[in-house]
């Protein structure tokens, strides 16, 4: 017997069903679910980013439980380009923004605690949890001409069980961000109740059309403990490039 924790069911969906059908009979299909870059001639991956993959340096191996301290250096480099301050020793690097929820829902709740997090977004949380044994509870973003966070569903979404609130800068799929007045709002109410934040900042470099560059972000000094969640393969667009960080403030 698997754990409850694994889907028992692995069959495709329905959506699934029908496009393997389509796609089995030749059909020409212009897919606006598909998120890998290099399916659509938009891979990052050139000759220099392939030759450095093949550096001397990678014989020598110098372990440190954050990871390499070149990359995590590298990345504190890329959020001061951004006007950021994030010293690497406060960088912890994964193999994924996957991995990085893994360790955050072990690191901040007790198996059956509570994490909140958006609706409408992106279903990877729901899988995570459930491996993590934690659960998950929906705040609402909302559309009144623009989209942006319901501060009411928010609130009425925290209980004692709550240990962390999940931000998506920019959301997927509504490219809204939690900045301004709405951020105070949310530091206020994480901060008597021992909430972190976890800022999903892994689609951070592109703003929805219309809106400049960059994005607000959580990296920074923040109110209460908060893990900004970034990696190689969405910020350069290289899906077969799996490092992911964390990037601890607060």
């Amino acid at each position: 017997m698997l754990s409850r924790r694994v889907p028992h069911d692995a069959a495709p969906n329905a959506w699934a069903r029908l496009l393997e059908e389509r796609r089995a009979a030749g059909a020409r299909l212009l897919d606006l679910a598909e998120t890998n870059p290099t399916h659509v001639g938009l891979g990052g991956a050139g000759p220099e980013e392939l030759a450095a993959l093949a550096s001397e340096a990678a014989l020598a191996y110098h372990p440190d439980p954050r990871g390499s301290e070149a990359a995590r250096e590298a990345v504190s480099g890329y959020y001061a380009a951004r006007g950021l301050a994030v010293a690497p020793e406060r960088i912890v690097l994964t193999a994924s923004t996957s991995e990085s929820y893994a360790h955050l829902f072990r690191l901040l709740a007790d198996p059956g605690e509570t994490f909140l997090v958006p609706t409408p977004s992106y279903p990877l949380f729901e899988p995570l949890a459930a491996l993590e044994g934690v659960r998950l509870r929906p705040y609402r973003i909302a559309w009144d001409g623009a989209w942006h966070l319901d501060l009411g569903s928010l609130e009425r979404a925290f209980g004692p069980d709550v240990r962390g609130v999940i931000v998506v800068q920019p959301n997927h799929p509504t490219g809204s961000c939690v900045e301004g007045a709405e951020r105070e709002v949310l530091e206020a109410l994480c901060e008597p109740r021992g909430a972190a934040i976890i800022a999903d900042e892994v689609f951070g470099d592109f703003p929805r059309p219309g809106r400049a560059a960059p994005l607000p972000s959580f990296a920074g000094e923040t109110r209460v403990p908060t893990f900004v969640l970034s990696g190689i393969s969405k910020v350069c667009g290289m899906p077969q490039m799996k490092l992911g960080w964390i990037a601890t403030c607060g």
